[in-house]
């Protein structure tokens, strides 16, 4: 208190109440001995002393520091106190740019925006950042600015975040990535349906591409709720299933497969019909029901063969191989491989050779042909190199490292199992991670 006051003449009164009410809490502190100020509850005097001025009433001051904080925010001009809820909207920490030009837009004149940031500067209420390039200020407790926000009437806040969001919307569309998790916030704290589902949608895209696995399945999600075309709902619920497969979330992962395979069969376009089943046959090899991913494989085949979809059929004479392969049907297993190889080479999809490739080596070193599995490896390890595909070129590290293994090659083995974990955890890849810890 005596820091504050910058003198340790303070009345015995005025320091009994504050220790009453704070039970020593340093912001609640702080937050009590500016609002009796600003109340003239405690008024400097002659002698770097301070009074309590005569007739003053404790009980108008607020119990809580919520309470406290509220009141100065009320007490604030209506500009200032306009300044300061966009801030909030914005987040704990913001940029002097952004925040002028939604003001702006909000008829806050520069004049006006300078002069509210002096005065929430000098109340304490924000502080210097970031000076250089561009300044930032930040809300000197995270409590101002929950304050500030709870006290916010719905349309108020649906108003505010829709201007912020529509400023990242005019000032990014230039920008190589747009930042679209921050418009999903923003959005998603309006009333407008369509910017949240757009943006949801986006996000969950990009968060995606970076391997964001956790905020990928986050936005999805939320996107999901808000879509009811079951063209829209099936293409996005195949882009969850996907990242549940690679964060391991099983149960959901097998909730959006009986969800696409319903859409896809009410909706009897054949190219859906392959791809789910396709993607259900996956969900059985991974539990070991062979004969059930037969089945879909066997479905997924015959729609694709009526759709003409060369992709999809490829994709599941491979995986067709490999569930041969587990029964211990080898022969049959290197036919259907081959079979897949050559599908794949004919529309010149190198990423599906290289998993052909993968699943004709995985047979060859089981029937100990070495020679012939390695060459597989190899060619389908150069293949994913030059894609770029972080994930496959893991699964060929993980494969070379277990044939080394089998040849005694040991350090080479431990080798490549450590770069295959690596990889597999730049993609959040939990399944790829055992694959590598176990060899």
């Amino acid at each position: 208190i005596e820091g504050l006051l910058e003198t340790d003449l303070v009345p015995e009164l005025a320091l009994d109440l504050v220790t009453r009410r704070t039970d020593g809490n340093p912001l609640f502190i702080e937050e009590l001995v500016r609002s009796m100020i600003d109340r003239g509850a405690l008024v400097p005097a002659k002698n770097h002393r301070w009074e309590l001025v005569q007739g003053w009433e404790e009980a108008a001051i607020p119990n809580t520091i919520q309470g406290i904080l509220q009141a100065r925010i009320d007490r604030l001009e209506r500009d200032v106190r306009r300044v300061l809820q966009l801030a909030a909207c914005i987040g704990r920490q913001f940029s002097v740019r952004v925040l002028s030009e939604v003001c702006e837009g909000m008829e806050i004149s520069p004049a006006r925006f300078t002069h509210s940031i002096q005065v929430l500067e000098e109340a304490s209420l924000i502080q210097l950042e970031v000076d250089l390039p561009q300044k930032e200020y930040k809300f000197k407790h995270n409590l101002i600015r929950e304050t500030v926000y709870q006290s916010l009437l719905k349309g108020t806040r649906s108003q505010l975040h829709g201007a912020i969001a529509q400023w990242y919307e005019a000032n990014w569309m230039d920008e190589p990535e747009m930042p679209y998790p921050l418009l999903a916030y923003h959005y998603e704290r309006t009333d407008q349906v369509n910017k949240q589902r757009e943006y949801f949608i986006r996000a969950g895209y990009q968060a995606a591409r970076a391997y964001d696995n956790q905020d990928a399945l986050t936005f999805f999600t939320k996107a999901l709720a808000l879509i009811t075309n079951p063209l829209e709902r099936y293409e996005l619920l195949l882009e969850r299933e996907h990242v549940c497969d690679l964060i391991g979330a099983r149960d959901q992962q097998r909730a959006d497969l009986d969800e696409l395979i319903k859409l896809a069969a009410q909706g009897q376009f054949d190219h859906q019909i392959a791809e789910a089943h396709y993607r259900m046959a996956i969900w059985h090899e991974g539990w070991g029901e062979y004969s059930s991913a037969r089945a879909a494989l066997e479905q997924s085949l015959e729609a694709a063969r009526r759709a003409n979809e060369r992709g999809i059929e490829a994709d599941s004479l491979h995986r067709l191989a490999s569930v041969c392969w587990r029964q211990g049907h080898f022969d049959e297993a290197i036919s259907t491989g081959q079979a897949a190889l050559q599908v794949a080479q004919a529309i010149a999809d190198r990423s599906r050779e290289a998993i052909s490739l993968t699943t004709l080596g995985v047979v060859h070193r089981t029937l100990g042909n070495m020679e012939q599995a390695g060459n597989c490896y190899r060619q389908a390890l150069e293949i994913r190199q030059v894609i770029g595909d972080r994930r496959e070129i893991a699964i060929s590290l993980n494969q070379m490292g277990n044939l080394h293994y089998d040849l005694g090659h040991f350090t080479e083995a431990l080798n490549h199992h450590r770069q295959s974990l690596e990889y597999f955890r730049m993609v959040g890849d939990r399944r790829g991670e055992a694959w590598s810890t176990s060899g």
